[in-house]
């Protein structure tokens, strides 16, 4: 789009190019194999802009919210702002989807793993995502797809991607 009204429109613009080193960078080096968690952070701020928020339960009113896809401890998977202030015309998902092309990269990493039996280049290979609780993972993969063996990526807590082979 026009930088000048991505300017004005986003009050993060200044920080974009940042926030997108960031999730390169988390890409490269983390690929989650389990179950991950979304989770919201708050940064603390005192600065005066748009994309502040303000939560009067937490010890530190103000702050930039960021949501970020973690698993196994502190590993950061991806990372993007809750885009308060942004008046850009775009949706909380379409912000988040357009991460993908990125994360991409840690799927490609993913299937190259040794436990994982799916081809990279497997044009067959055909990824079906399922709603459930974590929970009720591996009861509910059993009953499903009895005989699939490959083990299944769990992404943030709600979907299952399981791959599905001809």
């Amino acid at each position: 789009g026009d930088t000048l009204i991505d300017n004005v429109r986003d009050p993060l613009w200044h920080s974009r190019t940042l926030l997108s080193h960031f999730q390169k960078r988390f890409s490269e080096i983390a690929v989650p194999t389990g179950v991950s968690s979304i989770d919201e952070m708050t940064v603390p701020t005192k600065a005066r802009s748009r994309a502040r928020t303000y939560t009067p339960s937490k010890p530190d009113k103000y702050g930039v919210r960021f949501y970020v896809v973690g698993w196994n401890l502190l590993y950061v998977h991806s990372l993007w702002d809750s885009a308060s202030g942004n008046t850009m015309r775009s949706t909380p998902g379409q912000r988040y989807t357009d991460q993908f092309p990125v994360l991409r990269t840690c799927l490609y990493y993913t299937l190259a793993r040794d436990k994982i039996e799916i081809s990279v280049n497997s044009a067959t290979a055909l990824w079906l995502s399922i709603s459930l609780r974590s929970y009720a993972l591996q009861p509910a993969i059993d009953l499903l797809f009895p005989t699939i063996s490959t083990p299944a990526i769990l992404l943030q807590r709600q979907f299952l991607l399981l791959p599905m082979v001809k």
